[in-house]
């Protein structure tokens, strides 16, 4: 089912669709779930706030984004997200740590799969799926590791050949 959701500004009314349930391979561009989604209307609400204040958010404080919420959802809502989860000092950590490993070069390479956001489970199904036969860690691996037969960094070669 598609979604379209407009921003509450109304100096830029920009619209923005999104595509909610189902299994379509045109998910939201922030990915299939809702972390992810929810991550997208963080930064829209952030754009927001740059464009309203000529002040680019700091990352700190969520509480300046409390005017800049999506149309769709409640006030009240918005708040208590901004107030019980991203001013949290422990989901912010939480948030820099992933973030400061997710841009770690690894072997002069930011890539560490090639899966995207699903798990290796999610994967290990898929292919499952896809072969009508169990997979083995190897080939899930190599599936993982590697882009158009090449492995992504020397230490997954390293590991790769050593199976």
């Amino acid at each position: 089912m598609n979604l379209t959701l407009e921003k509450r500004s109304t100096s830029n009314s920009k619209k923005r669709s999104y595509v909610v349930g189902g299994s379509t391979s045109s998910a939201c561009s922030a990915g299939k779930n809702f972390r992810g989604f929810m991550a997208e209307v963080r930064d829209e609400a952030k754009i927001e706030y740059t464009e309203a204040t000529g002040i680019v958010f700091d990352g700190e404080n969520y509480s300046l984004l409390a005017s800049y919420g999506p149309n769709w959802m409640r006030d009240d809502r918005w708040q208590d997200l901004i107030k019980r989860v991203w001013n949290n000092p422990k989901w912010r950590e939480k948030s820099r740590k992933v973030s400061q490993n997710k841009n770690t070069k690894v072997d002069r390479s930011l890539w560490k799969h090639t899966c995207g956001s699903a798990t290796m489970t999610q994967h290990k199904l898929n292919k499952e799926k896809e072969t009508g036969a169990p997979v083995s860690f190897q080939v899930l691996f190599e599936d993982t590791h590697s882009q158009n037969g090449v492995y992504i960094t020397p230490k997954t070669k390293r590991v790769g050949v050593s199976f």
